[in-house]
């Protein structure tokens, strides 16, 4: 019965070796933190306002001519994270376009994955990157520069930075 056990045991972890991530989609791009959740593509607001609240004397705000569209481009920090928006949305809405995160390890992607998570963890996640520019993993739901992309950059083997690209165009 114990070889039973184990045979089923050494089976199961063989099959997870090989077992496929899942590709990416949109929901995948977004931070997770306590009871917020905010992604790509989607309208900034009310999506931040728990933000907002959080981070009340750690925030700020700064406007750029957009260099995508006819507007503005807002990059929002608040603490470590900073979200860059294009006011694309209905009457001129700011729309989340990249999310940039780094030293927060209270943030999560939506497959467990944070500041401080090492590369085993990573893979295991996202599965093998599209490419690779020197300590930067790249995974995207299609083509670079196009569809969605997630950025990872280690340091000494652990995640040190997130970025994710909506590629609004």
């Amino acid at each position: 019965m114990k070889k039973l056990f184990a045979l089923i045991l050494l089976l199961l972890a063989v099959q997870g070796a090989f077992a496929e991530t899942k590709p990416l989609q949109q929901a995948d791009f977004a931070l997770l933190r306590e009871q917020v959740s905010i992604g790509l593509g989607q309208p900034l607001f009310p999506q931040a306002k728990p933000l907002q609240a959080l981070f009340q004397n750690d925030s700020a705000k700064t406007d750029f001519p957009s260099c995508k569209f006819v507007g503005i481009q807002s990059n929002y920090r608040f603490g470590k994270l900073t979200i860059v928006c294009e006011s694309i949305g209905r009457n001129g809405a700011p729309v989340i376009d990249s999310l940039l995160l780094s030293e927060d390890a209270s943030y999560l992607t939506p497959r467990g994955i944070g500041i401080g998570a090492d590369k085993q963890a990573v893979l295991a996640a996202y599965g093998e990157p599209v490419e690779t520019d020197g300590e930067t993993l790249i995974f995207t739901a299609g083509e670079i520069g196009v569809a969605p992309t997630l950025l990872i950059t280690f340091a000494e083997g652990k995640v040190q930075h997130i970025e994710m690209q909506q590629n609004l165009r």
